[in-house]
């Protein structure tokens, strides 16, 4: 019986051990804001690296439309005209800039029209111990009855549009990351965010894919140059 009794006390003691470290992660997730050096409201930029021109696409259809010439520009949220992201913001307006977009496989030609939308990022909490990485979740804003559209094209020339992936505006989707890369010393934004609602029509047929993806794979920096960094 004192056996059992001194297993029981041990056993009670893991638990507690193992509660008391589960609190200590848990407390120790805090929301990542943006910064610069200099501390103050920056236009940033979002490049991507020319020797890894993947990962700025959207899938859907067991397909890819991915689009190699890539940029997105950052702004300060909610706000018409744009303005500057402020010192330690935690959501931005992202615009992106999509150019050189193929649909594979068949590698034909695609356009993507954001017809007035955005996306809206937002930094949420650290997502581990490293204390560098923070989870990204995104909006899609559009304008009344607008959508985002990818036009896919028989030729160079982009005349004969032979499918249409629309796009709604979802929300608070996450599958992405804010990275803070210490030995270099940016920030890039990275990973898929899903599921995302796509629906297809024209020639390729008409059908809705709600587990689509957009991927997304960026260098951030101000567009002075400045550093910018993720941080508590």
């Amino acid at each position: 019986m004192i056996r059992n009794f001194r297993a029981l006390g041990l056993a009670l003691v893991a638990v507690f051990a193992l509660s008391a470290m589960t609190a200590s992660a848990a407390s120790a997730q805090t929301q990542g804001t943006v910064t610069t050096n200099d501390g103050t409201a920056k236009t940033l930029l979002g490049t991507v690296d020319e020797e890894f021109l993947t990962g700025n696409s959207f899938t859907a259809f067991k397909e890819v439309v991915e689009c190699v010439k890539t940029k997105y520009t950052f702004h300060k949220w909610n706000v018409t005209p744009h303005e500057a992201v402020p010192y330690k913001a935690t959501t931005m307006t992202v615009t992106p800039h999509y150019s050189e977009c193929y649909l594979f496989p068949g590698k034909f030609p695609a356009t993507v029209f954001m017809n007035g939308c955005d996306y809206v990022v937002h930094i949420g909490d650290t997502t581990g111990l490293s204390g560098n990485e923070y989870k990204a979740t995104l909006d899609v804003v559009c304008p009344p009855n607008k959508t985002i559209q990818i036009g896919i094209y028989s030729g160079a020339a982009h005349s004969v549009r032979v499918c249409t992936w629309d796009i709604t505006s979802p929300t608070g989707v996450g599958g992405a990351e804010w990275v803070h890369q210490k030995d270099f010393d940016d920030s890039d934004l990275a990973g898929s965010f899903k599921p995302i609602k796509y629906d297809k029509t024209g020639l390729c047929g008409n059908a809705t894919d709600n587990e689509g993806k957009f991927d997304v794979n960026t260098t951030i920096e101000a567009s002075d140059s400045t550093a910018v960094t993720i941080t508590d």
